[in-house]
């Protein structure tokens, strides 16, 4: 399943990734876990693209993009592109996230998903995310 046309925003997904941020509710269905399982950490460069220069991240958007960012790591072998089986950005996002929490329960969402994430990559690679 290839959703890029080939151009930069193609191989980032980002209209995908906009509009799945944009829906006006927590939903993720089949298709969103197909589309992130094989981008892997790629997820996290373009959640950076859409959500720059803004930051505007309320709860909501705050649990799409921490789902986004586990699913998209929770398959290594998915994942098309080798490189991408690192979450290097996937880390320096939740930092980022967890940076400008306005809140104690959105700070415990994302330790919980850099957790997740360091636990899954530490599985697949036997090494330490971060």
């Amino acid at each position: 399943m290839s959703l890029g046309s080939g151009d930069t925003d193609g191989f980032y997904h980002l209209d995908y990734i906009r509009g799945y941020l944009n829906r006006p509710m927590f939903l993720l269905n089949g298709i969103d876990l197909r589309v992130f399982s094989m981008m892997g950490d790629r997820a996290a460069v373009s959640i950076l693209k859409t959500l720059f220069p803004d930051w505007q991240v309320d709860q909501t958007k705050l649990r799409k993009i921490l789902a986004a960012l586990c699913a998209a790591i929770e398959y290594p072998a998915d994942i098309e592109i080798e490189s991408d089986r690192v979450p290097a950005v996937t880390v320096c996002l939740l930092e980022a996230l967890a940076a400008r929490a306005q809140c104690v329960e959105d700070k415990e969402l994302i330790q919980s998903a850099m957790e997740t994430i360091r636990m899954r990559t530490t599985t697949s690679t036997g090494t330490e995310a971060g």
